[in-house]
């Protein structure tokens, strides 16, 4: 489990820098970075805190205490429980606020850090306002060649020579 959760950390942060500089031709290196750093720390947070912080398993009665049945025959005739559900509340052993995100399985942790870097990545070049072109070569083609780019995208492409005039200037 500790295991798992190590790789949640750093996979879904990582995966999402490398998502962003394919798909968001306007965010820059140290937008992408801020997303990293502040989800990955997110994360490691949530996943020692579960770790540290385990969330309480309910054990089901193994007594015969209390069972309504006392004879074999009588299993064919049961009209009423044999546990009686109103001697446990489910509602007392959930957490409330903070420590409740501690209850995320850490199978999450992939997707909240990828999640989160890609926001955090998104506003920050929002905030910071990237201004510099991006090659398209260095873009998902679809993000660069299609016809459907908005033009928000568009204006931070380096579109360059056209091929044929970059073909005469090899070598």
């Amino acid at each position: 489990m500790v295991t798992l959760a190590l790789v949640g950390i750093a996979t879904g942060p990582s995966v999402a820098a490398f998502t962003v500089g394919i798909f968001f031709p306007f965010v820059d290196g140290r937008c992408a970075v801020i997303g990293n750093v502040i989800a990955t720390a997110f994360t490691t947070w949530l996943s020692f805190g579960g770790l540290i912080n385990k969330p309480y398993v309910y054990s089901y009665p193994v007594t015969t205490a209390g069972c309504n049945i006392t004879d074999e025959n009588l299993l064919a005739d049961i009209s009423s429980p044999v546990y009686d559900p109103s001697t446990w509340n489910p509602q007392s052993h959930y957490r409330e606020g903070v420590s409740a995100m501690y209850d995320i399985s850490y199978a999450w942790l992939t997707t909240e850090g990828f999640l989160l870097s890609i926001i955090i990545s998104l506003t920050s070049s929002l905030i910071l306002k990237n201004r510099n072109l991006v090659s398209k070569d260095l873009l998902a083609s679809c993000v660069a060649n299609s016809s459907c780019t908005p033009q928000l995208f568009k204006k931070y492409i380096d579109y360059g020579k056209d091929e044929d005039d970059r073909d005469s200037t090899k070598l």
